[in-house]
């Protein structure tokens, strides 16, 4: 079970909800040239976070068709991010650490730097991290009480490990 944040490109529009919802919710356009370079500004502005990051295209289409970039977990706590032409996806684990989602705030901005904007499909809502931290800790909350209440075995975080990935099920 995951909290995902949906970045969708977005151009100068009123309703920036409603045309994040359309964007979200449409099937994703033919690549482009324009798509292509906007995705390679962005991707490797994330990368330049950290020297661990790194970009795979996809695997059958290619880099028109979308990416992921991940990392070494040990080095940057940066959650899995997968590009198709003019959206992305972050997905967070519910059993991270409520505080993870403020290492995502980075990636936030950089996003927004380059015309996207944050979209919860779960709420049908833009994003914004102080919302989003406190949803997702009563979210969180809520799973896994229901977790432990199927007799599902759940694990506490342990909050003095430093080594401890925060976006990964334990």
């Amino acid at each position: 079970m995951s909290y995902d944040i949906g970045f969708v490109y977005v151009d100068n529009c009123a309703d920036v909800l409603s045309e994040a919802r359309r964007r979200w919710s449409e099937p994703q356009p033919a690549p482009n040239d324009a798509d292509d370079r906007r995705r390679q500004a962005i991707v490797d502005d994330i990368l330049s976070l950290h020297p661990s990051l790194k970009m795979e295209p996809h695997h059958q289409l290619g880099f028109s068709h979308g990416c992921w970039i991940g990392g070494n977990e040990d080095d940057y706590p940066l959650p899995y991010v997968e590009f198709s032409v003019q959206s992305a996806l972050v997905s967070v684990s519910y059993s991270a650490d409520p505080d993870a989602l403020r290492s995502i705030e980075a990636l936030s901005k950089v996003f927004s730097r380059h015309g996207y904007v944050g979209y919860d499909p779960q709420t049908d809502a833009l994003w914004s991290s102080e919302v989003a931290i406190d949803r997702f800790g009563g979210t969180r909350s809520a799973v896994l009480q229901k977790l432990s209440g199927t007799g599902e075995t759940v694990i506490p975080l342990d909050h003095n490990n430093p080594n401890r990935p925060w976006w990964k099920f334990w």
